[in-house]
């Protein structure tokens, strides 16, 4: 797969990513909010990079260093964690069955090299970009909650090596492209099409609302 064929296909789930933000922001937005979706977006989003603590892993699930998918499967499911703590702390504990209020988390697989098309194959520092979307209905503050869950987890119930958090301040989809945040969350997809290393590189949450066509 050359090049362009690597842009027109993160292009297309860069669009993906980008078409289920607006969705999700235009089904808040309704009549009530004076605000379009880029708006929205800046107002209520966060942009959240995973770090993981790889060989705390290995030796913690008995896995080897080369089971990229084992490993992956396990940074989604610290996330997954992360996110249904939070859905618990700002809808309560039956928030599985009252969806309506849960945040919206696209999450994608990434490794070392692939910011500027440099990566040779080598699966290096498996992570997770991952964009979160908060809405009028939470009545948290969503950076400051996943802080503090993170800074309590005294158990080390996850594997993070460290997350970075910040807001979303500017996004920028237009018509003709995505946006910068959505394409840098999913730029290794395309190499893991070329050279599938790990059988699924992008999820988005609550898992048992959305579902990727």
């Amino acid at each position: 797969m050359n090049n362009l064929n690597n842009i027109n296909l993160l292009n297309e789930y860069a669009n993906w990513i980008d078409d289920t933000v607006v969705k999700y922001a235009n089904y808040y937005i309704g009549n009530d909010m004076n605000i379009n979706p880029k708006e929205f977006v800046e107002e209520y989003g966060y942009y959240i990079t995973f770090n993981f603590d790889i060989q705390k892993m290995i030796r913690k699930y008995q896995l080897m260093p080369s089971s990229h998918h084992e490993i992956n499967e396990r940074n989604f499911k610290n996330v997954r964690f992360l996110y249904n703590l939070i859905c618990r702390e700002a809808l309560g504990r039956n928030f599985m069955k009252h969806t309506s209020g849960s945040p919206l988390v696209i999450m994608c697989s990434d490794v070392n090299n692939t910011k500027f098309w440099s990566y040779s194959g080598d699966i290096t520092n498996l992570h997770v970009h991952s964009i979160w979307m908060s809405n009028p209905v939470i009545s948290i503050d969503l950076g400051q909650s996943i802080s503090n869950i993170l800074e309590s987890d005294t158990s080390e119930n996850f594997d993070f090596r460290d997350v970075h958090i910040e807001r979303i301040t500017s996004y920028d989809p237009t018509a003709d492209a995505p946006s910068k945040i959505a394409t840098y969350t999913a730029k290794f997809i395309p190499f893991n099409t070329r050279k599938i290393e790990i059988s699924s590189d992008i999820r988005i949450l609550p898992e048992y609302n959305s579902k990727i066509g």
